[in-house]
């Protein structure tokens, strides 16, 4: 689960079922009204409708969201892919993904962007680590444009004692 800054709106994953058979996962939303949250509605992302994408991270002005996904081309396993929301058109734009300095050949996945650092905290079984999902952080590389080179730093493990020998993994950062 994902929130804007003013924790009006959740981005959260959804398995989907038709007639008791799997369909996949996709990222929905759902705005705060009345005292609980309304409005479910699928975030529609420009990919083929048979590839899972789940483990949203939202940016606070709600201009970019972060996601798992396995799509054709990545680097193997699960990747984390960024997309950016187009106001005019009024939707999610082509995925792209993070590249070598955040995916690996193994699985990332449960992507948070901390909205005051512009750090991204991730989970990743294709790193070295000290268990099977071990949690990494890539900082916002300011020089950035958008067009080329990377947007974040090469992850780096946050070790003990965030990580253990354990699945670790789903960090949250209060008032980020």
């Amino acid at each position: 689960v994902s929130f804007n800054k003013r924790g009006n709106r959740m981005f959260f994953t959804r398995a989907i079922f038709e007639k008791n058979k799997y369909q996949g996962r996709r990222i929905y939303s759902a705005t705060f009204r009345g005292k609980k949250f309304r409005d479910v509605t699928m975030e529609v992302i420009p990919i083929d409708t048979l590839i899972d994408v789940h483990g949203p991270s939202v940016s606070p002005d709600e201009k970019t969201l972060f996601f798992s996904a396995e799509i054709a081309g990545g680097f193997g396993g699960t990747d984390i892919y960024v997309s950016h929301y187009d106001r005019r058109s009024k939707s999610w734009g082509k995925p792209e993904n993070l590249g070598e300095h955040i995916n690996s050949a193994g699985n990332e996945g449960f992507p948070v962007f901390s909205g005051d650092t512009k750090n991204l905290y991730f989970s990743s079984d294709g790193r070295p680590g000290m268990g099977g999902l071990d949690i990494y952080k890539a900082e916002y590389n300011i020089d950035y444009n958008g067009k080329s080179g990377h947007m974040f730093t090469e992850a780096k493990n946050l070790q003990y004692p965030i990580n253990t020998c354990y699945d670790d993994f789903g960090m949250t950062f209060e008032n980020a």
